[in-house]
């Protein structure tokens, strides 16, 4: 019954605009342009995930470097895991840091973020 009523306080406090969950993502890529849902299964084949799993981050002006133009960024994770509960979020992490450094992979691409990631991926428009 204790964890329903944390459950319930959670989903009070997030319509409220309270809090964000954590998530417990891999950052995969930068996109200078919208992810079309094409792009998005592409990521996901390659991954070998659902492509349920990748989330989009939309940046806000990123400078570039000396000289060039600040400019918007889509950022592409995968979401392993998305709850209210730093502690799992944290726990998740860890585990796949561990598979991915057993793979061969980047850990460092994985970690723990309070962002208000976008599932709806833009359909492609016919130019």
């Amino acid at each position: 019954m204790e964890e329903k009523v944390e459950t319930a306080r959670n989903l009070l406090a997030l319509a409220c605009g309270e809090l964000e969950p954590y998530s417990a993502v891999e950052v995969i890529e930068a996109s200078p342009r919208p992810v079309t849902a094409q792009h998005a299964a592409v990521v996901a084949a390659r991954l070998g995930c659902p492509v349920a799993e990748i989330v989009i981050f939309e940046s806000g002006a990123t400078a570039l470097g000396s000289g060039e133009c600040a400019d918007r960024r889509w950022l592409v994770f995968r979401l392993h895991l998305q709850t209210f509960d730093f502690s799992k979020a944290e726990t998740k992490a860890m585990w796949v840091r561990r598979q991915l450094a057993q793979a061969g992979g980047d850990p460092a691409s994985v970690s723990v973020v309070v962002l208000p990631f976008s599932s709806s991926i833009q359909a492609e428009n016919p130019a």
